[in-house]
Parts: C-alpha cells; sequence; structure tokens
C-alpha cells in the first residue's frame, strides 16, 4: 500500500520507478494462468486482446492505461 508516496517496504515513488510499458512481459494466450506467490493483473476489452501480466505492488492505474495504449496504440491511443 502506498501513503504519501511511501510505500510499506519504505520505498518512495523516486526509489522505486515504475517500468515502461515495452518492460513488462504481457500473456496474451493463457489469461487464466496465476501463481500463489506472484498477483497477476488481466486487462480486458470486446474490441482487442486481453492482456494478463504479473503485478507489483507499485504499479498504477496509469500505468496500465500506457500498457493498453503501448500494445493497441491505433486501437486504443491514450488521451
Amino acid at each position: 500500500m502506498v501513503e504519501n508516496g511511501v510505500y510499506e517496504n519504505g520505498a518512495t515513488d523516486a526509489e522505486d520507478p515504475l517500468p515502461r510499458p515495452e518492460e513488462i512481459e504481457i500473456e496474451t494466450v493463457d489469461l487464466y494462468r496465476h501463481d500463489e506467490e506472484q498477483a497477476y493483473v488481466t486487462l480486458m476489452s470486446q474490441e482487442v486482446k486481453s492482456l494478463n501480466f504479473a503485478a507489483e505492488e507499485n504499479y498504477t492505474v496509469r500505468l496500465c492505461k500506457e500498457l493498453v495504449a503501448y500494445h493497441y496504440p491505433d486501437e486504443l491511443p491514450l488521451g
């Protein structure tokens, strides 16, 4: 959980920067993959293939939007 830009482990946003969309490994085939030690996020849409990826504690809604726009720039541009 983030409170005032500081994570539970004491790191700040500056110390724990978000990855760029191209750095996140995406799965579009095995959408129901799960792991007891890793949380996964599945972004679903009727317009494009769903995206499934391992989630980290510092991921934001903005990062998810950028991820969708990165993989589907023509169909779902950020804006």
